[in-house]
């Protein structure tokens, strides 16, 4: 089958974790058993243990959170290669964009275990020393944006995951403020996050400046593949652009619908979502009904997926 001119594959990121992922995958798939085995054994704790039983409470924490979307999907990403099919492009949503680089050949396995590891901690660190939180809203247009994220404290667009879902990333009082602001407007649907800490606004700055010190260590290649990026939804080859890119997501907004529609402009109209749920899947219907969509979560997903291509 070989790389498919018309599929992109889409990696999810924090939320989108479901206790007893990628459980059947270690079973049945060698490759699965040997790169959790791995991580295990860098991390010096369970990691697969963790993602397979739980409990939900510890699988929620970002120190374990994203270093289990990282790794299950490093590892769906490579069984779909060992039975032959590549995607055209690839991207992923805040932690998701780092599984889209390894499938990519940007960074190897190991690499994105140290990325993982100092990202998860520095941003978990970051949300204890200036707490803050996030909210979601639906509806809104741009200048009602503007207005609810005009407050005293640090209230910024965090998340453009379609036209009709923004999420709002600040202080525990400015996001507080920004809601009442939104309510206010007539906005029925903005509700506050279950997340620890301002993700993708100015309160990661130092979380930022640490990460970049390991990155700054770690070799990029040149992507084999585009990488469309966060950061301004546009598609990357260049290992300095990608690292640099990379590092500035942390306190910059996740432009995801621009991104899904600029691939879409690039004559793709197939995703694969690449992780333990279908959250991307659910808001890519949203972003054009015109897109095929599927989930890659399983070894049954896995087993059927060839005859729908």
């Amino acid at each position: 089958m070989g790389i498919m001119n018309n599929l992109a594959f889409i990696f999810p990121g924090q939320g989108s974790q479901i206790t007893g992922m990628g459980k059947d995958l270690y079973s049945k798939y060698k490759i699965a058993k040997t790169m959790y085995q791995h991580a295990d054994d860098f991390f010096n704790f369970s990691l697969s243990k963790i993602s397979f039983e739980g409990p939900d409470e510890l699988l929620k924490k970002t120190t374990f959170t994203q270093p289990a979307l990282y790794v299950n999907s490093c590892i769906i990403s490579s069984i779909l290669n060992e039975i032959d099919i590549f995607p055209k492009v690839v991207a992923g949503h805040s932690i998701g964009e780092l599984s889209a680089l390894f499938s990519a050949g940007s960074i190897t396995f190991e690499e994105g275990l140290k990325i993982v590891k100092k990202r998860s901690e520095v941003m978990d660190h970051a949300g204890l020393k200036k707490p803050g939180t996030m909210a979601a809203i639906i509806g809104a247009s741009l200048e009602e944006l503007n207005i609810i994220c005009n407050q005293e404290e640090i209230v910024v667009a965090a998340n453009f995951n379609s036209k009709e879902q923004i999420v709002i990333s600040g202080t525990i009082m400015g996001v507080k403020n920004a809601i009442k602001t939104g309510k206010k407007l007539g906005l029925k649907r903005i509700f506050p996050l279950k997340v620890s800490g301002a993700f993708h606004s100015p309160l990661m700055n130092e979380a930022q400046s640490n990460l970049k010190k390991t990155i700054d260590k770690i070799k990029f290649e040149n992507a084999k593949i585009p990488v469309f990026q966060n950061y301004h939804s546009k598609p990357v080859s260049y290992s300095s652009e990608l690292k640099e890119n990379f590092i500035k997501q942390l306190t910059n907004s996740v432009l995801w619908y621009q991104s899904i529609n600029n691939i879409i402009q690039n004559d793709i109209n197939t995703f694969l979502e690449i992780g333990p749920s279908n959250v991307l899947q659910r808001l890519n219907r949203r972003i054009n009904k015109n897109t095929v969509n599927f989930s890659i979560s399983n070894t049954n997903e896995i087993n059927n997926i060839k005859n729908e291509l």
